[in-house]
């Protein structure tokens, strides 16, 4: 037949056949499930091995899980991914890094378990599942044993076992995820509440055992019973406190000391009142922002207290958040929501009615003038809008306390005012309080100031207490003419009106007097004098104004006061008569310039190489736990990954299984028999040693019953009265007749038939030569054949794959890690910094390098001195070791400028280290998985395996873990070679290699595959590659290339089709210049390159587009030596692309 069919073949469009017997599989999926007749809707057939070489083909299913429920699988993967609400971390690196550890430390397990499943109890299942990771893992195997069953894991079947001999199920799974999510997130709860960072109030850890907890009992802990205003009136620099004024926030010895024992508030006491703006001065670090972070629950008090609108911030700062607007000193804003969605959020989150909320969004968009931004996203926004919105949300939905901490920081003088009118306006029913460093800003806004110094209050009162209080009078400032202006004269006509004038200062043409304000009635007649005679006395101009604020701020506010009087600078208010004062140089500081010798040359370089290592060090010292992370992710992955391998016993021949009645517990045993029938005849003795195995377990466990009538009525009665407990109890049974025994079995476990049969033959051992004679039965697998062991070696569950999996999973997260800092020197400007200070790309990133691949090196080290610990096969002697190392520091090499041209893309280093983990898992390690699998013989897919080897080789992670692979592949095939030789005498390596071609190629260092050449090679040039790409960028080089090709495109479109050019707006239409600003154009314009060497910097119609955007428009600069340059400039002006386009 087989002959016949193969000669027609050609005409019947065959293309191949096989022939095999009927596999015990298929005997399973038609007797062993609960519809036979599903068996021959499986869209796969498993038909053994084909006999003309080619390889059966799979039918596609349409799903990867053809029979189970999507929604089922979909559920369970959502109980999964809900356990991840526990990573608590304070920086998202960290937390990035520690979930990829925990999540292959809580993984592990069930790689532990995975080769001996079947043996594993019940209990050990379930508890393991308590691991989120392992009991998805578990809980994936069920389901595919149920997708080999051909039913699928279905909501009925849940909890249902798959088999007898597991009795473990998905519901198991379900149960201990919905378990864990709820632990997880009561941990979650619980360290928030004990360890709530830096910004938060820190819980005792026994705080849920407490009535306060449970009953909300008051507590009071700290605070003595003393008022503020009573201690006010024991200072004189305390005002008296307003009457007539409710106290919305009321300070009691607030107190705050940090771990290393530094103060940052004493014994703090104020009141402040509604329908006040209260203002904080203080110098930077007098406690300012950590009164305010203690006022708004961020921090917790050492001691002391704060009563806001009548609640304890110790016991009530839940309730109070909801009446507290806060504007931090640094704006905190969702980048990808807009105006409108920040404003309608807060709102929300402060209570406001859902129907209040679109008017609050149209007033406070209306107040702080941003009409036209209401639908922009923050990132989008300018820094004063952004410091608008910030003022904004902290006022929306009515907020009866409002704390501003810096609020005009970062805003132009036009927008400050604006500002200022609307917190004049909102602060009617409020009560505000406001810090700054901005003098005019707290005399404009203060009704009330407080000047705080070391964390002390130093006074607190109006401006004009303050001003009254520490002031010296007025002063009287009068610019003179030139030298010949004599200033005896001017004194003695002053003293004639005020006899104990004092001369303050003269500085240059600037002279200066400090006028008692007791003599304020003589100040007309002494001006008019003063005004009269300014011509004899070479007076230019003159002016006086009262003690400013901020020189009360310098008088009481600073560490040393009396450091104030001797500032060479005086800053003496504005003038009177329209002339602006000058402020000459005092001649009091010294020129240390002429005292330092600049290096040049090599002796600059290598300065600069040695300080930029001291600082890679430094922030390596300071950054401990992520060297230390860094170094334990890799070793405890190794680790890991080689104990586990280790406990699968590796390609051991299989050991044997002892079959007795302990295999399966619980069992009912039934026995036909009639004992009265054939009293002492052998069927009776027979009888009773089968009953006597029975006797030394317990009825719970093993029970045997005797029946009297028809076997088969009993199975089928019992099937109808509760056919699971038939299918999972009833395994073994007996007919003991005249001359014959029947054995019973239950076909569904894997080993009945033999016990029950053993249990038989053992009964009729004893009958014959007494109870010490008994039977053994056991499974014994043969042994494997020399290909199926090197198959086994090659597959994924060798030691030599999951080093190269693991190991590859690991240095995503410790490569990762390398790209951090550069990320935040970049984001921070500090490597900009860097940069202007004279430092060149070459020598910052030579030095980054050199530093960087120091620490590779040493973390490299201690993986292969882990590696080579364990003495496993392959890894194991000094040479072979070495080249583990060489490896690894190999893959350093071409990772890390790798790394550095990352650092250029991302825009913080938390987001950098994630993505680039993500990337490098994806791209290396996945990647290397899927290739690995292509090269099964079954999937026919060698040749796409191959070249996306030749692709992905380029990605280091990838190169790293095929490398790995290829080494083990080497010792595979050694080992299968010197079995061989030991075995088969063929010794001779070109009779091994002519007996198996896998023994042609086993040098380590060849170029062909599993030879590690080209990976060493790829991991030069890919080195060498990045290393050019980054200097490319670098020096602007893609940049300049984008102008050109943007030029020379315009240019050949222009003439072309000069309507797909648009012209920039408003280029080079300056019409509306200033003559002193055209006379600055025309002058450097008309500039020879002579005249540059006059001038340290010149500026030539510098003109810089965003898109079609122009935001700076021919600007033309000279400053020459010893100038100082300003530019001022609303929001938007771009000063600061002026200041960074001088180092482009």
């Amino acid at each position: 037949m087989l002959k016949e069919l193969e000669e027609n073949s050609k005409e019947l469009n065959i293309e191949s056949y096989g022939i095999s017997l009927t596999t015990l599989e298929e005997v399973f999926l038609k007797i062993g499930t609960d519809n036979p007749e599903d068996e021959s809707k499986s869209p796969v057939k498993l038909n053994g091995t084909t006999m003309n070489g080619h390889a059966n083909k799979i039918e596609e299913g349409g799903n990867f899980y053809n029979y189970s429920d999507t929604l089922t699988l979909l559920k369970g993967i959502q109980l999964y991914l809900n356990q991840f609400v526990a990573l608590m971390q304070k920086k998202a690196s960290t937390a990035a890094a520690v979930a990829g550890l925990v999540w292959f430390l809580i993984y592990s397990p069930y790689s532990f378990i995975q080769q001996r499943y079947d043996s594993i109890s019940l209990t050990t299942k379930i508890l393991l599942s308590f691991m989120s990771n392992t009991g998805m893992a578990l809980g994936f195997n069920v389901i595919m044993r149920y997708e080999g069953t051909q039913e699928g894991m279905q909501w009925h079947n849940i909890f249902k076992p798959v088999s007898i001999d597991d009795t473990f199920h998905l519901g198991h799974v379900i149960i201990m995820l919905i378990v864990d999510a709820i632990i997880y997130l009561l941990i979650a709860l619980y360290v928030e509440k004990i360890f709530p960072g830096d910004y938060g109030v820190a819980e005792k850890w026994n705080f849920p055992f407490s009535s306060k907890f449970w009953f909300k009992v008051p507590e009071y802990v700290g605070v003595r019973d003393v008022n503020s205003n009573d201690v006010n009136h024991l200072n004189p620099n305390y005002e008296h406190e307003p009457k007539n004024k409710a106290a919305g926030i009321q300070i009691y010895n607030l107190r705050k000391t940090f771990d290393n024992n530094r103060v940052a508030v004493e014994g703090l006491n104020l009141n402040m009142y509604e329908d006040q703006i209260t203002v904080l001065l203080g110098h930077n670090g007098a406690g300012k922002t950590t009164t305010m972070s203690m006022v708004t629950g961020m921090i917790q008090p050492t001691s002391g207290t704060a009563i806001i609108n009548g609640k304890d911030i110790r016991r009530d700062m839940n309730a109070i958040r909801s009446s507290i607007g806060f504007c931090p000193q640094h704006n905190i804003l969702f980048e990808d929501l807009t105006v409108r969605e920040h404003i309608t959020f807060y709102s929300l989150l402060k209570g406001l009615h859902k129907d209040d909320v679109e008017r609050e969004v149209e007033k406070y968009v209306k107040l702080l003038k941003l009409e036209n931004k209401i639908d922009v996203q923050a990132s989008g926004l300018s820094g004063g809008m952004k410091r608008k919105l910030s003022v904004g949300i902290a006022l929306c939905a009515n907020s009866k306390i409002v704390l501003f901490d810096e609020p005009s920081s970062g805003v132009d003088p036009g927008a400050r005012r604006d500002l200022w009118d609307l917190l004049q306006t909102e602060k009617g029913g409020r009560t505000i309080l406001l810090s700054t460093h901005f003098m005019l800003e707290a005399d404009v806004l203060g009704d009330r100031i407080a000047i705080m110094s070391n964390g002390v209050l130093k006074a607190v009162g109006s401006p004009y207490f303050l001003k009254k209080q520490f002031g010296v009078g007025y002063h009287l400032v009068c610019v003179k003419k030139d030298a010949s202006c004599d200033s005896m004269a001017v004194t003695e006509l002053l003293r004639k009106y005020i006899p104990d004038v004092k001369k303050e200062s003269e500085i240059g043409t600037e002279l200066s007097y400090l006028l008692d304000d007791k003599n304020l009635l003589v100040f007309q007649k002494m001006l008019k004098e003063l005004e009269e005679n300014s011509e004899e006395l070479n007076i230019e101009s003159y002016g006086i104004s009262l003690t400013t604020l901020e020189e009360v701020f310098l008088k009481i506010g600073t560490d040393n006061p009396e450091d104030e009087s001797k500032s060479p600078v005086k800053l003496n208010g504005t003038t009177m008569n329209g002339h602006a004062n000058k402020i000459e140089e005092s001649g009091n500081f010294y020129n240390y310039s002429d005292t330092l010798t600049l290096l040049k040359g090599i002796q600059l370089y290598l300065n600069q190489f040695v300080a930029l290592m001291q600082k890679k060090v430094l922030n390596s010292w300071r950054n401990l736990v992520l060297l230390i992370i860094q170094i334990i992710i890799p070793i405890s992955f190794v680790s890991i990954t080689i104990i586990i391998v280790r406990s699968w016993g590796g390609n051991k021949d299989l050991p044997k299984l002892q079959l007795t009645l302990d295999t399966y517990k619980p069992t009912r045993t039934s026995v036909q028999f009639d004992p009265s029938a054939w009293v002492d005849s052998i069927e009776n003795k027979i009888f009773e040693n089968y009953r006597e195995q029975f006797k030394s377990y317990s009825k719970d466990l093993q029970s045997l019953e005797v029946i009297h009538g028809d076997m088969i009525e009993h199975y089928l009665n019992k099937s109808k009265e509760f056919l699971a407990r038939v299918n999972n109890r009833y395994l073994f049974g007996a007919t003991i007749e005249n001359s014959s025994i029947t054995v019973w079995f239950n076909n569904q476990p894997y080993h009945t038939s033999p016990i029950s049969l053993s249990l038989v033959h053992n009964a009729m051992l004893r009958t014959i030569c007494g109870e010490n004679c008994s039977i053994k039965v056991s499974n014994k697998p043969l042994p494997y054949r020399a290909e199926s062991r090197m198959m086994m070696l090659q597959a994924g569950n060798n030691l030599g794959f999951q080093l190269a999996f693991n190991i590859g999973f690991a240095m995503a997260f410790v490569a990762s890690f390398f790209v951090i800092s550069y990320i935040k020197e970049r984001v921070t400007k500090a490597k900009h910094l860097q940069f202007v200070s004279g430092v060149s790309s070459v020598t910052y990133w030579s030095s980054a390098f050199i530093w960087d691949y120091f620490l590779f090196l040493i973390i490299s080290l201690l993986i292969t001195i882990t590696i080579g610990a364990f003495q496993e096969k392959g890894f194991s002697t000094f040479e072979q070791l070495i080249r583990v190392y060489f490896l690894l520091i190999m893959f350093g090499f071409a990772v890390l400028p790798f790394l550095y041209i990352a650092a250029f893309i991302f825009k913080s280093p938390a987001s950098g280290f994630t993505k680039m983990s993500i990337i490098f898992i994806f791209l290396g390690v996945a990647m290397y998985t899927v290739v690995f699998s292509m090269r099964f013989e079954g999937f026919n897919l060698r040749d796409v395996a191959d070249t996306l080897t030749w692709i992905f080789l380029t990605v280091p992670h990838f190169s790293l873990s095929n490398a790995f692979s290829n080494i083990n592949l080497i010792n595979v095939f050694k080992e299968v070679c010197d079995q061989q030789c030991n075995l088969l005498g063929i010794c001779d390596k070109e009779k091994q290699c002519a007996f198996n071609a896998r023994c042609c190629n086993l040098n380590y260092f060849a170029w062909e595959e599993p030879g590690i050449l080209r990976n060493l090679i790829y991991f030069l040039i890919v080195g060498i590659c990045a290393f050019c790409v980054l200097f490319l960028i670098e020096f602007r080089v893609f940049e300049v290339l984008y102008y050109y090709i943007r030029m020379i495109y315009r240019a050949i479109f222009g003439i072309i089709c000069p309507k797909l050019i648009k012209r920039p707006p408003n280029f080079g239409e300056t019409q509306d210049d200033d003559d002193d600003v055209k006379a600055e154009k025309e002058k450097i314009n008309n500039m020879m390159s002579s005249d540059y060497q006059n001038y340290n910097l010149v500026m030539k119609n510098v003109s810089k587009y965003y898109g079609d955007f122009l935001a700076v428009n021919q600007l033309c600069i000279g400053i020459g030596s010893g100038e100082c340059f300003g530019l001022l400039g609303m929001n938007g002006a771009r000063q600061n692309f002026v200041i960074q386009n001088v180092d482009w």
